[in-house]
Parts: C-alpha cells; structure tokens; sequence
C-alpha cells in the first residue's frame, strides 16, 4: 500500500507541473515527450535522473547520487537543504508530502492556465538549483522534441534552453516515468512551461491622427509581450519594459496597461513607472511594485499576454519620429518609424532636364478652399493640380509655410530642396519666388497634397507619409531667347546720310581737281 501511495503521489506532482500521461508502452525502455515547443525551433532539450527506485527502502524510492558516507551528491543534498531535513529518506519523504498538498484539488492542471509555477516552493526552488545539472542528452531527438531509451523509472528532470534572441525561456519540468511492473515503462509527455519574449508594436488603429506625422501630433501605440514564468528560486523576477522616442515626447497620463484577453486592466500598484511626461523615454518595471518599491512578481499573470498602449507627441523640426521598445528579455525589440510628410522640389533647365539648378528660392504654403482670415487671396494665376492640364485664371486662399533655397553645387543634395513636416490632411501650393542668376522665373502654383501609407520591407514597421512626390520646376534659361528688333530707323538713316554726303563730297573733291589739272 506504501508503495501504491508513493507512485499515486509522484504521479500527482507531475500533474501539477503541466504533464499528463499520454501512452503505455510495454517494454524495456521509456520516451518522454516534450510539448509545446513547435513554435520554437531553437529549443535544445536535456535532462537529469535525480530519483530512481530503491527496493531496499521502505520508501521504494532514493535519489540517484545518495551515499552511505558524507557527504551527499549535489541533488541529495539540494533536496535537504531546500526542504530543510537532515537525512536523504526524510528529503524523498517531504518530496512526497509537497506533492500530497495539491491532492485535494478538484483540477490539479488548473494551474497551467492559472500562470502559477509550482504549488510548493520548496519544490520548485531544488529544481531551479539544479537545472544547470541537466545536460544529459543521451537519447535526445530535438526534432521531434522526445527522449527515448530511458532505462529507468523515477523522475527526470528536463531543461529546455534556446539560443540567445529566440524570444523564448523555460523552466524545469519535472517528469515521473513509471514501472508497471516488471520493467515495463510508461511512455510520458511534459507540458514545457515558457513565454515567448518577443515584444511588438504597433501604431494604434483605434487612435485618430496617427497616418498625420507632423510637428505637436500625436501617435498613439500598442505594445504587447508575454508575461514571464520565472521560478521562485529567483528572487527578483525582472521583468522591465523601456520605450525611448527619437524626436518626440511621451504624453503625460497617456500609459494604460491591461492583461488577457478580453483586456483588464492591470492595477496600477502591480509596477511602477518613472515620471515619463514630456520626455522621451517610458519604463515599465512590472517587478517592482509602486505601492512601496519591493519587488514584485505576480504568477497569475506567467505566460499570459500583455498589453500597453500610450501617447507619443512628435517633435519639432525635419527629424523623423522613432519609438523603440525593448524588454530585458528581448533587448532587440521592435520599433516603429514614422517619416514626417515631405516633398522635394527639383530644379532643372527647361530643356535639360539634367541640368540642376542651384539658388532657386521656392515657396510652401498652406491652402484652404475659401475666404478665411489668415490666409491671403491670390487671384488670377497659374495653377499645375498634381493631377491634371495646367490651369489659368485661378484663385487660391493661401498661408506662408516655409521659404527654401535651392542648395549649392557643394552640397550632395545639389540643385534640390525638401520642405519636411507637412501635414497629410492639408493641401500645399509650392511657388518659385526668385530664379537661378541667369534664368527666367517660373510662374505657376505647383499643387501637392495627395498621401499614400507604405510599408517598409524590413523587419521593423516603416510607416512613410511622403507620396507628395517629388516636385520638378522648370527654368527657362535666358540666353536660348531670341533678342527682338526695337525702335523704329533709329540711327540707320543717319548713317546712309553720312555715307551719301561723304560720297558727294568726295565727288565734288576729284571734279575740283580735275579742273585745276585742265587750266
């Protein structure tokens, strides 16, 4: 009955450690196989014996590195100190009372979806200690996520690590192989227990403003990441998220951070945030608790989703508004660019479209659709629509944005010019005010204003406000113009004048002379 009560209560403990029978194999051997790793393909899975049988016992059961003599193996030993006996049968005897705790539970799995890590600490701590023990690999297949060939019943424990950057940890998993009889095994399956840490974001889709990247708007995001499972051997359970913003501020109030699905909030006192108003970077640190600074870690949330939404407020001037978040778990993140709204204009000679033209000063300015106070009424002009013939005649309501230059020959942007930080719900005229030395001014109302999204192809989520397009404005060089005839004869007559009186009087000069030669 003894040893009927033991196995009832090591096949507990592997209930609560998320492992279910699955098989019932006869044979000479066993297979433990690992679930829940499909979706990562990096895991490598090892283990280590820590119990067998022992008939000698009373118990049936002794760890594998008991001695006669002092001192202990390291997992005797383990098992003593954490549960604080002084002899190996009294450490497999607490080991079996730990697992007894939870017998009276009417779902002994409930935990798993719960996010509690182990119903006994003590338990839980010795196997956190030994985990770095499990290298055994020996019958390991990682493609399949199984080991096979085990020999031996007793409890196995199995560690599960990942490359570095694989967005996934585990903890130990502790898995009961059970003898029948005879030395027939019982093939098991374990539950692996982990969180995948990769955090996300996202630009928010129910928050108005965020396809306008402009100076003073404001972008709202969404960041969702994996609650971790950390053991209770750890005694801090860091888990902290940092966002820092390239020009832009986090707006004050805005952080809202919720749990699940459907989303509930999270108790403000359950982590504590730095006083992030009005800065540029934003830290959650869910292992400490605001109430009074201690750390903080909450197992009903391990493995569950959270997620975290806020306000970020663009900054002024040409930059480009970044926000990145990052985890300490996940220290490569994710980030989310926004490109404020731009348009280049290009200057070229009319017929050498080639040929740039430096020192062109252009014009922004904003445009509405009627009569209102501010805006100037321009009438009678040239208006190009980005679309569409020329159009005269026109009047525009027109507001002074920015005035640009053309850049020098010395400057790699040679012959353009980008005005930046343009709003996408608004309407913009460009309007060359003074030509290139040399060159006549172009006197049309350029329309620009239509704006498409773009997603980037790389990894990170590019979202571009900058189909305005690029803008080419011709010049006529003056020297290709034919010069016209002015004035009426002018001095023309003046000179078939002088040359008939010069010719007459050379005429009368050799018949004068003539005469004086006859006399």
């Amino acid at each position: 009955m003894k040893l009927k009560k033991v196995l009832a209560a090591i096949l507990a403990a592997t209930m609560i450690m998320g492992m279910s029978v699955t098989t019932f194999a006869e044979g000479q051997t066993a297979d433990i196989t690992i679930d829940g790793l499909s979706d990562d393909e990096s895991a490598e899975i090892s283990y280590l014996q820590v119990v067998e049988p022992d008939r000698t016992s009373e118990l049936g059961w002794r760890f594998v590195d008991e001695s006669d003599e002092e001192p202990q193996g390291t997992i005797t030993s383990t098992f003593m100190e954490k549960f604080g006996v002084e002899t190996p049968d009294e450490a497999i005897q607490a080991l079996l009372d730990a697992v007894e705790q939870t017998n009276g539970e009417a779902d002994p799995n409930k935990n798993i979806e719960a996010g509690d890590i182990h119903t006994n600490s003590q338990l839980n701590s010795a196997l956190s200690s030994l985990v770095n023990l499990a290298t055994n690999t020996t019958g390991v297949d990682n493609e399949y996520d199984t080991i096979t060939g085990l020999e031996s019943a007793g409890l196995y424990l199995i560690r599960v690590t990942t490359e570095d950057g694989s967005g996934y940890s585990y903890i130990p998993m502790l898995a009961y192989v059970q003898d029948e009889g005879l030395g027939s095994l019982v093939d098991v399956s374990a539950t692996a227990k982990g969180s995948h840490n990769i955090i996300d974001k996202n630009l928010d889709p129910d928050m108005p403003g965020n396809e306008s990247v402009s100076a003073e708007d404001e972008v709202g995001y969404v960041a969702t990441v994996t609650y971790p499972y950390y053991s209770e051997e750890n005694p801090e359970k860091p888990f902290v998220v940092t966002d820092t913003l390239t020009n832009g501020t986090f707006k004050a109030d805005s952080l809202n951070v919720y749990v699940g699905d459907p989303l509930t909030e999270v108790p403000a006192q359950y982590y504590s945030v730095n006083a992030y108003a009005n800065t540029n970077q934003l830290v959650i640190d869910f292992s400490t608790s605001a109430d009074n600074g201690t750390n903080y870690y909450n197992s009903e949330y391990a493995g569950q989703t959270i997620t975290i939404k806020y306000t970020a407020i663009v900054g002024e001037g040409e930059g480009d508004l970044e926000n990145k978040i990052e985890t300490n778990l996940d220290t490569t993140g994710d980030t989310v660019k926004s490109d404020k709204i731009s348009v280049k204009v290009i200057k070229t000679e009319e017929d050498n479209a080639d040929e740039l033209l430096p020192g062109a000063t252009f014009k922004i300015y904003e445009a509405v659709t009627e009569a209102t106070e501010g805006y100037e009424t321009v009438s009678d002009v040239k208006v190009q629509p980005k679309e569409g013939a020329l159009q005269e005649n026109q009047t525009l309501y027109l507001k002074e944005v920015d005035t640009k230059t053309t850049s020098s020959i010395d400057d790699e942007t040679y012959g353009t010019l980008t005005f930046v930080g343009l709003d996408a719900d608004k309407t913009y005229y460009i309007k060359e005010t003074e030509a290139p030395e040399g060159y006549s001014l172009n006197d049309i109302y350029y329309a620009v204003g239509t704006t498409t999204k773009n997603d980037a192809s790389s990894t990170d989520d590019v979202f571009v406000y900058n189909d305005f397009g690029d803008l080419t404005v011709e010049d006529t060089n003056l020297s290709s113009l034919p010069l016209p005839s002015t004035g009426g004869m002018g001095t023309t007559i003046f000179t078939i004048g002088g040359c008939a009186i010069m010719i007459a009087a050379a005429g009368l000069y050799f018949a004068s002379r003539r005469k004086q030669e006859n006399k």
